[in-house]
């Protein structure tokens, strides 16, 4: 009877688990989808091929920061400064670094920025 009992264990345990093996592996995956599929996301283009890119398209522009899209598909938004100090975002291709979009800034909303910085404490001084 002990023998039978032992056997009968022995079964039901490698059955479950196996079940419990496939449920605890299919829920990681599950969990670390984003992460998983973080690696599918392509190389992002040299450096040198996104400043000749932005060079070509809008030459006066300085980059100063380049943020990488978030999700599949995303734009790089490029963000520069021109010569008078407005800022310019540039939006371009993952893959390529090709130039898609530029942004201009409002001119009036340039404007209140400029204004607004001469309110700053500290700046009256610099201002006189």
């Amino acid at each position: 009877m002990r023998k039978i009992f032992r056997a009968a264990h022995l079964w039901v345990g490698l059955v479950a688990g196996v079940f419990i093996l496939a449920m605890a592996l299919s829920g990681a995956l599950i969990l670390f989808r984003t992460d998983i599929g973080g690696f599918q996301v392509p190389a992002p283009p040299e450096w040198s091929e996104i400043e000749r890119q932005v060079a070509a398209e809008c030459p006066e522009a300085q980059i100063s920061r380049i943020l990488f899209p978030q999700a599949p598909g995303g734009l790089l938004r490029i963000q520069a400064s021109k010569s008078d100090k407005q800022r310019v975002d540039i939006f371009a291709d993952p893959e390529s670094g090709k130039v898609l979009y530029v942004k201009q800034p409002l001119a009036w909303l340039a404007w209140v920025l400029e204004r607004q910085g001469a309110l700053r404490p500290g700046s009256w001084a610099r201002h006189s």
